[in-house]
């Protein structure tokens, strides 16, 4: 709703900015408020590791990106998954001596870290994909402004926030969490089925209940998939895991 509003009153280059200043007050908290504990262990930060990673990464996005280019082929379209590959394969050869790699290749041997990381790629797809680009549509069809189409997400914000504080709860009473992803993958599949289904013709009051829906679905997902991830991990893993879930869903988006 806000990013609508700032977008209708000063401009969609202001829904990025307004990151700096939420981010100087951020930063200030965790300078001034968080207790600093010192660690006599001297760490060797993995930068090798970090840049191939960000290069193999970078690369394939932008292919995602450039490949559906009208223009047509070029020799980008050749190169970047070529760089990809090649940024992957010497990321994996690096990691595997690297004294503390950025990304453990062993986390890769848990099953549930490869099932969540891969569930996370297609969750990351469908979820802030969608959001991207069902925003400018439902504008498109129902001629409403950015801050009253922001409006008709707030149904998904409130459900996932409710959904997520009692899925917490859930888990934390039983210790169970499996079912939920699967509940929450079932429900957002026949979602995209019917948001495929949307047209000028469907009511304001429709789009908002399957927000609510869409909603229940990424509260019975998102969060419950850190804390399987990060169950299975090994407690010094738990950052890394953490990390690589965070990067699988946003290659996804």
């Amino acid at each position: 709703m806000a990013g609508g509003y700032i977008t209708s009153q000063f401009g969609w280059r202001w829904v990025l900015l307004i990151n700096l200043p939420i981010g100087i007050v951020v930063l200030a908290v965790l300078v001034f408020a968080m207790r600093s504990r010192f660690n006599e262990k001297k760490h060797r930060i993995d930068y090798l590791g970090g840049l191939l990673l960000a290069i193999g990464t970078t690369a394939i996005v932008y292919w995602g990106y450039h490949v559906l280019d009208p223009a047509g082929l070029d020799l980008l379209t050749f190169v970047l998954p070529l760089l990809a590959l090649a940024a992957i394969a010497s990321f994996i050869m690096v990691e595997r001596r690297a004294e503390e790699p950025i990304m453990p290749l062993e986390l890769l041997g848990i099953s549930t870290v490869r099932i969540v990381s891969g569930v996370s790629l297609v969750a990351g797809s469908v979820t802030p994909g969608m959001f991207f680009y069902f925003a400018p549509y439902m504008q498109t069809l129902t001629g409403l402004s950015p801050a009253e189409v922001g409006f008709g997400f707030l149904p998904a914000s409130v459900t996932s926030m409710i959904i997520s504080i009692v899925a917490g709860r859930v888990i934390g009473a039983t210790g169970r969490y499996k079912w939920m992803p699967v509940v929450a993958m079932g429900i957002g599949g026949l979602l995209m089925r019917g948001f495929v289904l949307v047209n000028s013709h469907t009511p304001i009051w429709v789009l908002a209940a399957m927000m609510g829906l869409f909603g229940i679905s990424m509260g019975l997902q998102f969060h419950v998939l850190i804390v399987a991830i990060q169950a299975a991990a090994p407690l010094q893993d738990i950052g890394a895991v953490t990390s690589l879930i965070t990067q699988a869903r946003t290659m996804g988006a």
